[in-house]
């Protein structure tokens, strides 16, 4: 299998590894895995003994026998690529090979134990079962090269080819075959082989061997001495190598790392290095793991286990670092932070600000000052000794000003102190930042907003919102305004005339903002409780000049990786002085515990994303990606249409966008959440072309064409013939005008009103069949959305409280075992009766439609608070109480599961919003199958009322 060639770059230390975990909550089907492997796409492979996935990144698919026909067995006993590029898969019922997009099995070893050992030196993959080993040819044909069974490992090295089985180890060269002795091994096996280079390791239940002078030797180290789990090489010379409760690197003989991963990441039975230097670790009981080498690094605050401490400032001061907190004043010295005695005993440090002989330390109850040898309060600002002070600003007069939680204050050149803001003390004066401008204003800002400072007192200046809690400022090079929200947690930004807000729609992740720390290429690094980004020049321009235009940010720390890509860490903190600053190109961030440090520039890894369709499924059929347009019949109206964005990167989230040309008029974003599945029902004849893409990486465009036949009733041929059709009627009613004498024109101008109005009527026939569903007759989908968006339409003038709509989206249980039991016609029987009943519970106004399939839907318009959950239990009892009369069949009992979503009316320009609730409804109605059916699950920003019918 050819991969991209690996990073350069060996890992750091492993504490110093940035590290991300998958889990059952975070859509892994099973605890964790013991085998790994990277297909020639660059997918990751995950196998267990409950079935196999695929993982792109951010979503796992899952392959086992209720889902996969070729897969007999869920038990993994191997996972590896050939020369080709097929991917293989052994399990305990039999092999199966993905090629194309699709698993096949191999019938000659169906129902037999069946271990992929991996691809031998011409690119054949090698199969082995409880008899012999095999090697696949070109045509899928099995040869028998080996009589020797239960080998679960092979290994080419130095011309020999290396089988380990139950029995022992084995060498095979110029078909001799010679068992192999492990010192001290015993009745202990070899569960492990790794070539690197010259050498051979060797990883059994008895600790880690090397092949030696030909001969076996057992690695001195003790901790090499266990059982080993798992061993990878990751091409930069080092050897990782897994033990139940630590993970060690070896170099050459030497073991150079070991880590105690029992807590962590326990009982590693897989690992591999990715073409990016990425370090996986599939865990038996707890997930998948990913280590990489970070952004930057991370100092702890040095203090007793069971003192919690807190670290809320850093700041430079005569060439070194300096942090404080609840642990007084720190100096970081050698990579590590040591508290000055001097400080012991004073309030929590809250914010710092260096001056050239003294740093001023802003406490929750006074100022002090350090000189480098003691420290002492400052005693003109005695007064501030019951408040907390959080920002300084010295201008070149020799003025202080200092911005507290009761509001701002003067310190002028006579040591006299005024209060300039404020009336009493309420923190809702409190100043949390001040600016000088360039052009001599000056700035304070806080939790009501940003004020100008002038002679006559502080001007509030208009924000887009109110009260957004400014705690950064900053001036860029250009001059423009840059501020930061903690409460709306956001960026406002002044172009000279107005202010900006630079906010999700923008691409701006959401972030409690704390500090803005600009750097020497023009960037600003903006930092706060969700993490830190970074956003460069031309994307600080582009915010002004394109008002509409989405930014990019570069990806720095992150609180959840979900919401923005990063390091997932916990930071950053502030909220005075001192909240962030670069040093000698690095970044040094307070988080609660301790300092972070990012190093610039900072790297960009976010990678190129690699969007694909995987799959069209129409009905029971499925229709592969191809070149060339599908052609779809007449009666493959409902599709479903499978795509993945691949992109194994840690410093990557995608922003997948997807639309359906032909049919959508904009593209449509994926939520986080949502699996990459879009599903299309009842679409007209016609010709689309399906395109999908990741706007967060520039990633291209994977599209695929298809044609959806027309029925009789849509061809042209058809509409041609009733145009002739009424023509010909005019004209014979023209000519009979002509022929008749005057007195029968009378009723020669009747009779063509009355074939008139025919025509009429016969249109508006056509146009009620084509909103009307042939089978139930209830309304299709096409009815549906137009009603819909029309009828959710906001009233501007209206005077009353802001409506809800309820999207009730239906689908009828186990209506594919209907069919295959009794056949269509009772399917069709059901749909009607169903249809039936649900009618005679629709209020006036509302609409019913059959969305699709089995599926119907229900908008209930204008519906009062609470209402809904009365509706889905009637709904549920006209359905699921009374069996159905089914002529044939007698009786039949049935259910549907409901899936609902409240909306609120909507705006004028956003009535495309109401898809929302469809998407909503459908996400609800999965929860309600997942849960067991004839059940009802109402979506809210975590799905939840669910009730049985």
């Amino acid at each position: 299998m050819a991969l991209p060639a690996r990073a350069q770059q060996s890992l750091p230390a492993f504490q110093q590894l940035a590290h991300d975990r998958w889990t059952m909550d975070d859509g892994l089907p099973f605890p964790g895995g013991y085998e790994l492997a990277i297909d020639k796409d660059g997918f990751l492979w995950l196998g267990s003994i409950a079935g196999l996935v695929r993982f792109d990144g951010q979503h796992f698919v899952v392959h086992d026998r209720s889902n996969t026909p070729a897969m007999q067995g869920n038990l993994i006993r191997g996972i590896a690529s050939d020369g080709t590029g097929r991917l293989w898969v052994g399990t305990e019922r039999g092999v199966i090979f993905r090629q194309s997009g699709r698993f096949q099995a191999l019938p000659a070893l169906a129902d037999r134990n069946v271990y992929a050992l991996g691809a031998d030196d011409s690119g054949a993959m090698l199969l082995s079962n409880d008899d012999a080993v095999y090697r696949v040819g070109p045509d899928l044909a099995l040869e028998k090269i080996l009589a020797l069974g239960s080998v679960h490992l092979h290994l080419s090295h130095a011309g020999s080819n290396w089988y380990a089985s139950t029995d022992g180890l084995y060498s095979e060269h110029d078909g001799q075959l010679q068992a192999q002795q492990l010192p001290g091994l015993g009745r202990g096996h070899v569960g492990r082989l790794l070539s690197q280079g010259d050498a051979l390791l060797a990883g059994s239940t008895n600790g880690l061997y090397f092949l030696q002078d030909g001969q076996w030797q057992r690695h001195p180290d003790p901790a090499l001495h266990k059982r080993i789990l798992a061993m990878t090489d990751d091409g930069q010379g080092n050897v990782w190598i897994s033990t139940e409760h630590l993970l060690m690197r070896l170099r050459g003989r030497q073991l150079i790392e070991r880590v105690d991963v029992s807590e962590l990441a326990p009982a590693t039975r897989a690992m591999l290095v990715d073409p990016a230097g990425n370090l996986w670790m599939a865990s038996h009981t707890d997930g998948l793991h990913r280590f990489w080498a970070g952004l930057g690094g991370y100092l702890p605050i040095a203090h007793e286990p069971t003192q919690a401490q807190f670290l809320w400032a850093v700041a430079e001061w005569k060439g070194d670092i300096y942090t404080a907190g609840t642990y007084g004043l720190a100096r970081v010295e050698h990579g590590r932070q040591r508290t000055l005695p001097e400080s012991a005993g004073l309030p929590i440090i809250y914010s710092l600000h260096p001056e050239a002989q003294q740093l001023l330390l802003g406490t929750v109850r006074g100022v002090y000052r350090h000189d480098g040898q003691q420290v002492q309060p400052v005693a003109a600002l005695a007064p501030l000794a019951d408040t907390r002070s959080n920002t300084f600003l010295r201008d070149a007069d020799g003025t202080l000003w200092i911005g507290t939680s009761r509001g701002l204050y003067r310190l002028d050149r006579q040591q006299r102190l005024q209060r300039l803001s404020g009336t009493d003390n309420s923190t809702r004066w409190e100043i949390r930042a001040l600016l000088r401008s360039r052009d001599g204003t000056l700035y304070a800002s806080g939790d009501l907003g940003i004020w100008q400072v002038t002679d006559d007192g502080l001007q509030l200046l208009p924000l887009p919102h109110p009260n957004p809690g400014i705690y950064a400022l900053l001036e860029l090079d250009d001059g423009r305004l840059l501020a930061g929200a903690r409460g709306t947690g956001q960026l406002y930004l002044h172009d000279g005339q107005r202010w900006l807000s630079l906010d999700q729609t923008r691409g701006i992740p959401r972030n409690e903002v704390y500090a803005l720390v600009a750097d020497p290429q023009g960037g600003v690094l903006v930092s706060g409780l969700r993490g830190a980004y970074r956003l460069d020049a031309r994307q600080l321009a582009l915010a002004s000049t394109q008002p509409n235009a989405m930014l990019r940010v570069q990806p720095g720390l992150t609180l959840h990786k979900r919401q923005t890509p990063g390091q997932q860490v916990v930071c950053c903190v502030g909220g005075g002085d001192g909240r962030g600053l670069l040093h000698q190109g690095r970044y040094y961030l307070p988080a609660s515990q301790g300092l972070y440090t990012l190093d610039t520039p900072m790297r960009d890894g976010s990678g190129s994303s690699q969007p694909r369709i995987e799959l069209i499924q129409t009905g029971q059929d499925s229709h592969l990606p191809d070149a060339r347009p599908l052609r779809l019949g007449a009666g493959e109206r409902d599709l479903s249409i499978g795509f993945s964005v691949l992109n194994l990167s840690p410093l990557h989230w995608p922003r997948v966008l997807y639309r359906l040309e032909g049919y959508d008029d904009h593209w449509q974003e994926l939520t986080a959440d949502a699996a990459p599945l879009v599903r299309y029902t009842n679409l007209p004849a016609g010709s689309y072309r399906f395109h999908v893409t990741d706007a967060a990486s520039g990633a291209r465009t994977a599209s695929q064409s298809f044609q959806i036949a027309p029925a009789f009733h849509e061809t042209a041929w058809f509409k041609a013939l009733a145009v002739l059709g009424c023509l010909a009627v005019l004209g014979i009613s023209l000519l009979l005008n002509n022929r008749w004498n005057q007195q029968r024109n009378r009723h020669l101008e009747a009779l063509v009103n009355h074939r008139t109005q025919d025509l009429a009527q016969a249109n508006a026939r056509l146009d009620a069949l084509s909103r009307t569903d042939p089978l139930t007759g209830l309304n299709n989908r096409r009815h549906a959305a137009t009603v819909i968006p029309q009828r959710m339409r906001l009233d501007p003038d209206s005077r009353t409280a802001p409506s809800q709509h309820l999207f009730v989206l239906m689908d009828v249980d186990h209506f594919k075992a209907i069919n295959d039991r009794h056949g269509h016609e009772v399917g069709d029987a059901v749909l009607v009766g169903i249809a039936s009943r649900l009618r005679q519970q629709l209020r006036q106004g509302d609409c019913l439609a059959r969305w699709g399939g089995e599926e119907f839907l229900m908008v209930c318009f204008d519906l009062p608070a609470e209402e809904h959950v009365a509706v889905a239990d009637r709904l549920l009892a006209a359905v699921n109480q009374h069996p159905l009369m089914i002529p044939g069949v007698a009786t039949l009992p049935v259910s549907v599961s409901l899936g609902l979503a409240l909306l609120p009316a909507l705006p004028a320009g956003q009535a495309e919003r109401w898809k929302d609730g469809i998407c909503q409804a459908d996400t609800a109605l999965y929860a309600s199958k997942q849960a067991g059916r004839s059940r009802w699950t109402l979506y809210r920003t975590e799905l939840q009322a669910v009730r049985t019918g």
